[in-house]
């Protein structure tokens, strides 16, 4: 026996299974017999320096496995450039334009680039590059004041402006004659079945924009907001 130097005659023994591979006493060890014989065939026990030079070994290394915030600042650093570089090469190659979310969903109301100008209101006016409205407050601007404009969108491709109508007039407790004007936002050159969806814009009387703006006034799945109209505003001499 390591611990106590007496030979291991009859009382039942221990072996380290650490790097000493030494022999212990039961008592020695202090180990009950009782823990041994409910232990299974595969326990495995270490003596006291090898379990510490054990425990250690294994704390040192989840240490270096670890990374620290240091290394982690320098792998991006390096990754940064590489970005970069991937994303001038592609910029190179396909429109800023392509890059919008959803990306892979056509609808009618595509998000218009900063090159492309609104058409003024007034057709003498000439449309500036710090006047560029979105396409949604300059298509269609109501000059009304007892109207007003509504964007019915995410709409089955196969809808016609009759539908629209119908699902107005019932949900709105509207009648015909209270829709002044109903235009399929899409281009008389696009193929509606290759979009996933197609908007609509609705000219209404005032009395029906509080109705026209609750969540709860149109069936589940239709996306909606009103049109605004912005006043431009002109230089004069």
């Amino acid at each position: 026996c390591k611990k106590c130097s007496v030979v291991i005659y009859t009382e039942l023994g221990l072996v380290c299974a650490g790097p000493c591979a030494k022999a212990y006493h039961v008592s020695c060890a202090c180990v009950r017999k009782e823990d041994l014989r409910a232990q299974s065939r595969g326990f495995m026990w270490m003596c006291g320096d090898c379990s510490h030079a054990f425990i250690e070994w294994k704390q040192s290394y989840h240490k270096s496995e670890t990374p620290n915030d240091t290394t982690l600042h320098t792998e991006i650093a390096e990754l940064k450039p590489q970005v970069s570089l991937i994303v001038d090469t592609l910029q190179r190659f396909i429109p800023n334009e392509s890059f919008s979310p959803n990306m892979s969903v056509h609808h009618s109301t595509p998000v218009v680039p900063a090159s492309i100008k609104c058409k003024p209101t007034d057709d003498n006016a000439n449309a500036t590059d710090h006047d560029q409205p979105e396409l949604n407050e300059c298509l269609y601007a109501e000059s009304n004041d007892h109207s007003f404009s509504l964007l019915l969108s995410n709409i089955d491709n196969a809808t016609t402006e009759s539908d629209i109508e119908r699902l107005v007039c019932r949900c709105l407790g509207a009648s015909t004659g209270d829709c002044i004007r109903i235009v399929k936002l899409v281009s008389s050159r696009t193929d509606c079945r290759l979009l996933d969806y197609i908007s609509f814009q609705v000219v209404l009387k005032w009395e029906y924009i509080y109705p026209a703006l609750r969540v709860s006034t149109w069936p589940d799945g239709i996306k909606f907001r009103e049109f605004r109209h912005r006043q431009r505003n002109v230089w004069k001499p």
